[in-house]
């Protein structure tokens, strides 16, 4: 029998795949030079994604182990949150609204915010399952639920507010040799969905990774090593944010050296945040209900005659 949580993600997954093939139809529909070149491959690829991860989410809850559900209900979660952050950080991004120093701000803290939310969500997932494997699971979920929601953001922008978008992308228009501006903004939005759908997976397992495996390795620690790594996670984010300050200083062409090593070091250090705070928290020790192995659980109730 499916409980609450187990249909809460199995909602998240299938709203979001129906979402983002609903918008991303009605804006192909109304813009159908959009599939030009490699904009059907990518519909291809898109429709693939966002329908498999909807199957995947049905499959895993209704056969899945009690482990793999509490993990994808973790990434479910925290999947949403990330993706409102997100969709937030396009408005802004296609908003007029700041100066450039602050739009690489907020750039960088979306970045940030990737490699926090994807960390955290393993480390939790690790926590609640006591199984690596899971900590990867549950970053997987909540990257694939961020990105579905985030590419569904992007095309219903793209519907509401398509003379703005034709007017932001006017320049690369010109340079496509495309006739419908419309179209190419939609065909951009497909091939950016096609990016997101792709690459936060991939983020998410190394980060999601690198949080379950802090995870594992503090919570037989004492304190005061938690308490050492969280002041070296915050002295590596200081170095990356100083470095990429230099970066920006610099001309265009000589950013790329510095920008990429920001980027590693930032992400790397957030994914110390959760873990860190949990141990401090939380002090010696496993807290109640936590890294029960699910199978040891439900052996344990059936036992006493209980489901």
């Amino acid at each position: 029998m499916i409980d609450g949580n187990q249909r809460f993600v199995n909602f998240a997954a299938v709203f979001a795949g129906a979402a983002l093939l609903s918008v991303e139809g009605g804006a192909i529909a109304l813009h159908p030079a959009s599939l030009t070149e490699d904009g059907f491959g990518n519909l291809l690829v898109s429709v693939g994604i966002g329908a498999g991860a909807s199957i995947a989410a049905i499959l895993g809850v209704s056969r899945g182990t009690v482990a793999s559900q509490t993990a994808m209900r973790v990434g479910a979660f925290a999947g949403f949150l990330l993706g409102i952050f997100e969709c937030a950080n396009i408005t802004f991004e296609y908003s007029p609204l700041g100066s450039q120093s602050l739009r690489a701000v907020v750039g960088g803290g979306s970045l940030a915010m990737l490699a926090l939310t994807h960390a955290t969500a393993g480390s939790i997932g690790y926590e609640r399952t006591a199984h690596l494997r899971m900590a990867l699971w549950s970053a997987l979920w909540c990257a694939l639920i961020t990105a579905m929601l985030l590419c569904t953001f992007g095309f219903s922008y793209d519907l509401a507010f398509m003379a703005h978008r034709i007017t932001i992308t006017h320049a690369d228009f010109l340079r496509s040799g495309m006739q419908d501006p419309a179209a190419f903004v939609v065909r951009n939005t497909l091939a950016s969905a096609v990016l997101h759908l792709s690459s936060l997976p991939i983020l998410a397992v190394i980060f999601g990774g690198i949080g379950g495996i802090v995870s594992a390795s503090l919570q037989p620690r004492r304190r005061s090593l938690a308490a050492l790594v969280g002041v070296g996670g915050v002295l590596q984010f200081i170095v990356s944010v100083a470095l990429m300050r230099y970066a920006l200083s610099l001309p265009r062409s000589e950013r790329p050296p510095y920008i990429l090593p920001a980027m590693i070091l930032g992400g790397i250090a957030m994914t110390y945040a959760y873990p860190v705070i949990s141990k401090l928290i939380r002090g010696p020790g496993v807290g109640p209900g936590e890294n029960k192995r699910p199978s040891t659980a439900v052996s344990t109730n059936r036992s006493l005659g209980t489901t």
